[in-house]
């Protein structure tokens, strides 16, 4: 059988008005029943508690669609058990429940409530509730936003050394970066398949550019062995709140450092003499050294001009 609790005042006190204003209304009720409205039986109890609330979400309210990620809820009058439930999803018990805290897992966003219909939406806002008991929720409605998971596009450059950490930024394009804080932007540089990946600072330069710069080398040989990594392809992904990632599968390819052995200068015009190069220009500079061209395109920085050069074959 089924029974509606009544209000706790009613409840709790006789006259349903209670004692006054100032006191609260919480506690244990005895529950009995009775066929005849006479007669009563039975010792069961049921408790009226306080009202919980949630005042902030750790670490950020938003996560992504095809994302499920535990969170820190702080906020007042919490007591184990307890539920979260986000939108009309499906409801999750609480971990780890203390007075003023407690973790819930934000569901994924299902597929039928994506709004694929669309190319101009990227997020869909709705709101976290919590019970005691599963089954009266709170009403306060807190703001929760679930998002289109970054994208990468194009990475510029799209290459670096392979032993040696990169000395400028890389500049990541795609689509759907947002920024929530500052300090959440990253990018995600996943070295080895079987390590954690590098997380460092990005700044968003645009709502589809960002830059950062990975702290150390993008791959180096094995110090036993001296082979060259398995994956001559780091992965970069970016992130613009914790733990939700993009998944583009771009990457940075890794290179063997360029050696410049000799320059030797070629005197285009009889007029000038190979010592003056540097100041008249009009000389053809022949670069000898090795992985000079690992790649298509080769640029020489000579002074404050950079140069495109042209391969030689060999004779």
């Amino acid at each position: 059988m089924f029974c509606r609790a009544p209000p706790c005042l009613s409840a709790r006190y006789a006259d349903g008005t209670g004692p006054g204003a100032g006191v609260e209304c919480i506690g244990f009720v005895a529950v009995q029943l009775t066929t005849n409205g006479i007669n009563f039986f039975g010792n069961l109890t049921y408790e009226y508690v306080r009202m919980p609330q949630v005042t902030r979400v750790l670490p950020f309210p938003a996560t992504g669609w095809r994302t499920t990620l535990l969170i820190g809820l702080r906020g007042e009058n919490f007591e184990a058990p307890m539920w979260c439930r986000w939108w009309d999803l499906q409801p999750t018990r609480a971990l780890d429940v203390t007075a003023d805290f407690m973790r819930c897992r934000v569901p994924q966003l299902p597929e039928d409530r994506i709004p694929y219909f669309t190319t101009d939406i990227h997020s869909t806002l709705q709101y976290l509730e919590i019970s005691p008991n599963n089954q009266d929720w709170t009403r306060y409605r807190r703001a929760h936003m679930w998002y289109r998971e970054p994208e990468v596009t194009h990475i510029e450059p799209n290459s670096t050394f392979r032993g040696f950490a990169p000395e400028g930024d890389f500049i990541v394009r795609g689509r759907y970066f947002r920024l929530f804080t500052p300090a959440l932007v990253k990018c995600v540089w996943l070295y080895d398949v079987n390590l954690p990946p590098e997380r460092t600072p990005a700044e968003l330069l645009a709502p589809d550019v960002l830059r950062c710069k990975p702290s150390r080398p993008a791959a180096t040989l094995d110090a036993m062995t001296g082979d060259l990594p398995q994956q001559p392809l780091v992965n970069l992904e970016v992130s613009m709140s914790s733990w939700v990632d993009s998944a583009s599968g771009r990457g940075v390819l890794t290179e063997e450092r360029m050696e410049l052995e000799e320059v030797t200068r070629l005197t285009v015009n009889e007029n000038i003499q190979p010592t003056d190069c540097f100041l008249t220009g009009g000389c053809t500079m022949t670069l000898h050294g090795r992985e000079l061209w690992s790649r298509e395109t080769l640029r020489v920085l000579v002074g404050d001009h950079l140069l495109t050069a042209v391969p030689v074959l060999d004779e």
